[in-house]
């Protein structure tokens, strides 16, 4: 899938497969709404939902969800090259009215078991 690209856009259910050249060539309702998209150099698709407080890992297809993790207030999520999830998490339910006393945290995929 080098040549294409899964997008979020904007707190909607649903995610956009762009081809390189071409707009949307496929529309996947995740049935929540999608704050964050990360997807990891093997292909796994990471969706992190705020309101419902939870990172959910899928196949790159997002046929097959694989694992949750249950988080309390999440604001971000970012893959590494090392194949871990970075996931920044808060201290408020607002992100307008936190402190900087917030942390990120990372698993591997053996985390998620």
């Amino acid at each position: 899938m080098d040549d294409k690209c899964w997008a979020a856009c904007g707190w909607t259910s649903e995610v956009l497969l762009f081809g390189r050249f071409r707009h949307s060539n496929r529309t996947k309702s995740l049935g929540r709404d999608v704050d964050c998209l990360a997807i990891d150099s093997d292909g796994n698709a990471y969706v992190s939902c705020g309101e419902k407080h939870f990172v959910k890992r899928s196949d790159r297809n997002f046929w097959r969800q694989m694992a949750t993790l249950n988080i309390e207030y999440l604001r971000g999520i970012a893959t590494t090259n090392d194949i871990k999830l970075l996931i920044c998490v808060i201290k408020t339910t607002t992100y307008f009215d936190y402190d900087l006393s917030r942390s990120c945290d990372s698993c591997t995929p053996s985390g998620w078991r």
